[in-house]
This record gives structure tokens, sequence and C-alpha cells, in this order.
């Protein structure tokens, strides 16, 4: 990753009731930059619109940023052949995030699952 990511509304939502949708939202504005292609099978890859699905499954404030661990999903492209053959492998894992509280900017680990 070339650009850093920054999560200011995420870190900003923090303990209120719409932290996971906005979670998620700002990760779909700024996909192509956290590695989704890191949960795909078979070659396939994020796709340009990709329907991420979010789903919080931890979030601890700490002294100099903020930890998540989320699932993520999504039906990545997978490479055909055939115009007329759709073939569907879903992408999935945990998805780790350490926000910077000063600066929020964005690490990211990932944890795929079945690859």
């Amino acid at each position: 990753m070339s650009e850093a990511v920054r999560l200011p509304e995420t870190l900003q939502s923090f303990g209120q009731g719409e932290f996971e949708a906005t979670l998620q939202g700002e990760l779909r504005q700024q996909h192509w930059r956290v590695p989704l292609e890191d949960f795909c099978r078979s070659g396939a890859w994020p796709d340009f619109e990709e329907d991420l699905r979010v789903s919080v499954h931890r979030a601890e404030m700490e002294e100099a940023s903020l930890r998540i661990t989320a699932f993520v999903s999504f039906d990545p492209t997978v490479p055909s052949y055939c115009a007329d053959h759709q073939h569907v492998e879903p992408a999935d894992g945990f998805l780790r995030i350490a926000i910077d509280r000063e600066t929020a900017e964005a690490q990211f680990e990932t944890d795929p699952l079945g690859v």
C-alpha cells in the first residue's frame, strides 16, 4: 500500500450506535487501499464496486490507538474463460485494524479463512 488509509469517522464514532456502519462505509470508500486481496482464492481479486460486509467482533480504545477485529466477507471477481459462466468463491476472514488516535492512520493485518 503506497498511500496511508485514514479512518477518522470510524475513530470518532467509537462507542456509538453507528460505529460498525461507519467502519464499513469508510472501508468501502477506500477498499483499493485495504488489503482485501489477501482474502481471495483461486486467482480472484476484489471487484471495483465491492459489496464488502463487515461485522465488528471486538473494538478497544488503547492509549495510542483504537484496535478493531472485524469479520469481513465479499464476493470477488473470479477469472473465467467463459463469459456465460458465473463462478462465485466467497472471500472472508478477520481483518485487524489499528487506528492511530492522533492521525487516524490505519494499519491492517489479515487472517483469511480457507486460503
